[in-house]
């Protein structure tokens, strides 16, 4: 799985031995890119990806690598730029593996979606919150600093990568769930 993409900036096998802290280093002296420490910084996001992902669970805002049940943002979801940027190398990157949990996880908060356009705005289609426990999709709070209880097109956003994955596989079945699922709110 790992191994299905390569990512090669033409790194010397010399600097590709070099620790990571070396190629920091060296990077933070340089005016230029350090191309070995790009490819390893690839490499990493693929290793993270893959490790916090499985078939009902796309990595949260911190992934698995807090040893902590007391992790900040009480480890939620947060469905904005992070989730989409966490699972962003998944279709592109060929890891059909690591999105399985993603896709899983957008269906089951789907009906929540629906509650919340229906509760808050009275209307039909879907709306995501800002941030979400696990198992449900439901707004867990309203929030006047970071209002995204009112971000309407957060569905849309989050129903991207069904829409990559097709462009990516040539899948229609979730290109299907796509179009079914971004009608826009209405009264």
């Amino acid at each position: 799985m790992f191994n299905r993409v390569s990512f090669d900036l033409g790194a010397t096998p010399a600097d590709r031995a070099k620790s990571t802290e070396q190629l920091l280093a060296e990077q933070k002296s340089s005016s230029t890119p350090v191309p070995a420490l790009y490819e390893r910084m690839f490499y990493a996001g693929r290793y993270h990806l893959l490790g916090s992902s499985n078939e009902t669970a796309a990595p949260d805002l911190l992934g698995n690598w807090t040893g902590d049940s007391n992790v900040g943002w009480d480890g939620y979801y947060h469905l904005d730029a992070n989730l989409n940027l966490q699972i962003s190398s998944g279709n592109i990157g060929s890891m059909p593996e690591a999105m399985a949990g993603y896709f899983w996880l957008n269906q089951q908060w789907q009906k929540d979606f629906e509650t919340n356009a229906k509760k808050l705005f009275g209307t039909r289609g879907m709306l995501t919150g800002g941030n979400t426990p696990n198992a449900e999709g439901l707004i867990s709070n309203i929030n006047y600093d970071y209002p995204y209880q009112y971000v309407t097109g957060g569905e849309s956003w989050l129903l991207y990568p069904f829409w990559e994955y097709y462009e990516t596989t040539g899948d229609r079945t979730r290109a299907k769930r796509v179009r079914r699922s971004s009608e826009p709110l209405h009264h």
